[in-house]
């Protein structure tokens, strides 16, 4: 029996080589697509994040006024406004919830004073926000995130079942 043993040759040595670069190349292209999922991933959850975040705070707070004259929309400087009323030692505060152009913000100021909207505090990060009072006294609220997605509330100011 003629046993001969076979010698390296340079091809292979290249050959495996080159299946150890394209492995890690294909590891690599893995390792970016699913970086960009990710990222999509929670873009995405982040927007969704702040429209619920503040359809959750609006009904929160329609919530707290069990009287249906302490919910009101008024006009001013800042555009359409939420306003809540609330009573505190005899002393008379409206919280005003607007939106500044990017952001929903809250202001919670005297009612004697004139707000100063610029001081508003953010609460989320929108596109638009709409506040408008329905024939049968209900109040929409729509919201929208920057990726165009919206929500809207129709809430009724006051006790349930009033």
């Amino acid at each position: 029996m003629n046993r001969s043993k076979r010698r390296p040759h340079s091809i292979d040595s290249l050959f495996t080589m080159l299946l150890f670069g394209l492995y890690a190349l294909f590891i690599l292209l893995i390792l970016l697509f699913a970086a960009r999922l990710y990222r999509i991933n929670v873009h995405s959850f982040t927007e969704n994040q702040n429209l619920h975040t503040a359809m959750d705070y609006i009904a929160a707070k329609f919530r707290q006024h069990e009287k249906a004259e302490d919910v009101f929309i008024e006009d001013n400087d800042a555009g359409k406004c939420l306003c809540f009323r609330d009573s505190y030692d005899g002393i008379s505060y409206i919280t005003y919830l607007y939106f500044d152009g990017k952001n929903l913000k809250e202001l919670f100021t005297l009612e004697s004073l004139e707000p100063p909207f610029a001081m508003g505090t953010p609460l989320s990060s929108l596109s638009s926000f709409a506040v408008n009072e329905l024939p049968s006294g209900l109040i929409s609220v729509t919201l929208s995130g920057d990726d165009d997605r919206s929500s809207t509330l129709v809430l009724h100011p006051g006790p349930p079942g009033a």
